[in-house]
């Protein structure tokens, strides 16, 4: 070849997949994990409170579904064919509060359940913003160069 001669390589989709490919490295496509716990680094010990009563709030209302199952298989034994009219009056009068009675539990087991943890989650991500928002505050300035100033509440609202 002479020097003013250039040459040409065309690889085909065979000769490409034939070749070696360069490893990625697992932790630079793995998402970096945190610990159970860390995750309520930002609640305070009046929020451990609210999460222990809407823990047993929420392990209530579990306990609810149970109950219901349980009653309900007493239905065939109290108001089976052998009963009189009259005990089968009492005794699905006894069922029917019996139900109403967990019904009232599950409901406000569920509240309390839903109420707390929400209050705590809220909480939570208000004390995240305002740490980002510190944090975003003690930037160096060519940091504020680099982003558009009209993104940053936007980003503030979309990350915390």
């Amino acid at each position: 070849m002479s020097k003013n001669q250039v040459e040409l390589q065309v690889e085909t989709p065979a000769d490409q997949a034939a070749k070696p490919q360069p490893k990625v490295a697992e932790s630079a496509t793995k998402e970096k994990s945190i610990a159970f716990f860390t995750m309520y680094r930002f609640v305070s010990n009046m929020d451990r409170f609210w999460m222990l009563i809407g823990l047993i709030g929420g392990i209530g209302e579990g306990a609810c579904m149970p109950l219901f199952a349980l009653f309900f298989g007493d239905v065939p034994d109290t108001l089976g064919p052998a009963a009189s009219p009259d005990d089968f009056v009492k005794s699905a009068g006894k069922l029917a509060l019996k139900f109403t009675y967990v019904g009232v539990a599950s409901l406000i087991a569920g509240y309390f359940a839903y109420s707390c943890w929400m209050r705590v989650g809220e909480k939570a991500s208000i004390e995240i913003r305002k740490r980002y928002f510190k944090s975003l505050l003690q930037q160096e300035i060519a940091f504020y160069d680099s982003i558009n100033p009209n993104e940053l509440s936007t980003k503030i609202s979309e990350e915390c």
